[in-house]
């Protein structure tokens, strides 16, 4: 990562043509993101700065400049070349990123090293630093937490068993051919043959067909090939759910019983403006419901919560007795709903029925208690066969501890969640996230962070796009 040196004064001095540029665009988001973008950095370097050698080699490019390269390319939903190319290009852009007009700009090859360099634990550590020293300009302050996940796909389409056993079939015999490798007839033909009767081949020839290559390229292939081959012979076996040679640690997911994908999943921590204080990247098949702790753990120890807001999916035991345990409220509504539950209303440690009949005891279970009511009362009821359960005396109710909450603040701040949504729908729409520009778990959460990056700096200068957020 090299940096030009300048050899010669520049005829545009310290940059008077830049001062005319900017009087004109006094309101452009660049002017205002600048001056706000200098003071994180200050704090931002120093974290990274361990991973750059002191005084060995030539000097580097600023951290600072290839960070801002960074934004400008999750801002603009740009790649590393339409970055690199738009700095050069964009005199806005040249001096965001403060180089001067005439000065040479970091090219692609350039951005992917320093990706590299950083790798998941040094953006980690970044986006800690950024949160840190956001936090000392006064956001991200507040005591109320949104959790929520966010399907990403990925780049490449994803296949079932058959058709990722054939597909690493005809990789193999392509890569065969390019490298001039000697195979017998037999297998040749048998592979051939899986792949051109694709409804018909049944799952048992196309196993075979796998272990015949390995057996005969366990010497000969070289090791794409041997990679190949060890992945399909574990799909083989049922003992892995890839579904992409191309992307082996994306997975199926479904949102819904009618909508499945293939991909990754980015959980999301933010406060009640829409600023991302936590995430994490899964894989497509992970259940974010069961990473409520491990969200909100960090956030408690540097910022303390009081309050954690999400949806059904987070309603589980051990949610609840963290929650409990950490002294944080549960805004979270209970997984089973209906019409008959919200009739009966809770006061105090009794139910009230919509007879007007209170609940004579209760039993503690997982996540509420089970309220029942008088046989007599229930009995003499007017409602008693179509409220009563067939071959029960007297009616029984189980209310989670979501009802208590919905009696006091549980409404109001249930529409809260609302933030979380908008800034997905956004990052999705405008700043590329709804597709994964790289492959793997660890460089989806690096694409994560700098998009979310970029979306909490346009919340801290109040862009009007994102509404309230």
């Amino acid at each position: 990562m090299l940096s030009g040196e300048r050899k010669q004064l520049s005829i545009f001095g310290d940059g008077w043509i830049y001062s005319i540029i900017i009087a004109k665009f006094p309101d452009h988001p660049l002017v205002k993101l600048r001056p706000l973008v200098d003071k994180l950095l200050v704090d931002v370097e120093k974290g990274i700065g361990v991973y750059y050698s002191e005084g060995l080699g030539r000097p580097s490019w600023p951290v600072g400049v290839i960070l801002k390269m960074h934004l400008l390319e999750y801002l603009y939903n740009l790649s590393d070349v339409m970055v690199s190319q738009a700095v050069n290009c964009n005199i806005l852009f040249k001096w965001f990123c403060n180089l001067d007009i005439d000065e040479n700009v970091p090219d692609d090859t350039t951005l992917v090293k320093f990706r590299k360099r950083l790798g998941e634990g040094g953006f980690t550590e970044l986006f800690s630093s950024f949160i840190e020293a956001s936090k000392k300009l006064g956001y991200g302050k507040g005591k109320l937490r949104i959790l929520d996940g966010t399907h990403v796909l990925s780049f490449c389409g994803g296949f079932g068993r058959l058709g990722l056993l054939r597909d690493g079939i005809r990789r193999v015999l392509k890569r065969v051919k390019e490298k001039a490798i000697l195979l017998s007839e037999e297998t040749k033909r048998k592979a051939l043959h899986v792949l051109k009767v694709k409804g018909e081949a049944k799952i048992k020839e196309v196993k075979e067909v796998i272990e015949r290559l390995g057996r005969e390229l366990s010497e000969k292939g070289d090791a794409h090939i041997k990679k190949i081959l060890s992945i399909s012979k574990r799909v083989a076996r049922g003992a892995t759910k890839i579904g992409s040679l191309v992307d082996p640690e994306a997975r199926w997911g479904h949102k819904s019983e009618d909508f499945a994908f293939f991909g990754y999943k980015v959980h999301l921590c933010c406060d009640e403006n829409g600023f991302v204080t936590n995430l994490e990247a899964l894989s497509g098949e992970r259940n974010e419901g069961n990473r409520l702790e491990a969200m909100l753990k960090g956030e408690v120890k540097r910022r303390g919560v009081e309050g954690v807001i999400a949806d059904a999916l987070y309603d589980s035991v051990d949610n609840r007795k963290y929650c409990k345990g950490a002294e944080i409220k549960a805004y979270i509504p209970p997984r089973t709903k209906g019409s008959e539950v919200d009739k009966f209303e809770l006061e105090g440690e009794k139910v009230e029925c919509p007879a007007g009949k209170y609940s004579i005891g209760r039993i503690e279970q997982e996540r509420g208690f089970l309220y029942y009511f008088s046989a007599h009362d229930c009995k003499m009821c007017k409602c008693f066969k179509k409220c009563v359960s067939p071959g029960e005396v007297r009616k029984k109710v189980y209310l989670s501890e979501c009802k208590r909450l919905r009696e006091e603040d549980y409404r109001e701040k249930m529409k809260t969640r609302a933030v979380i949504e908008r800034a997905n729908g956004w990052a999705k729409r405008w700043l590329g996230l709804s597709r994964a520009r790289y492959l793997g778990t660890g460089k989806m959460l690096v694409q994560a962070i700098l998009t979310f990056m970029a979306m909490n700096l346009k919340i801290m200068i109040r862009g009007p796009c994102l509404g309230r957020v």
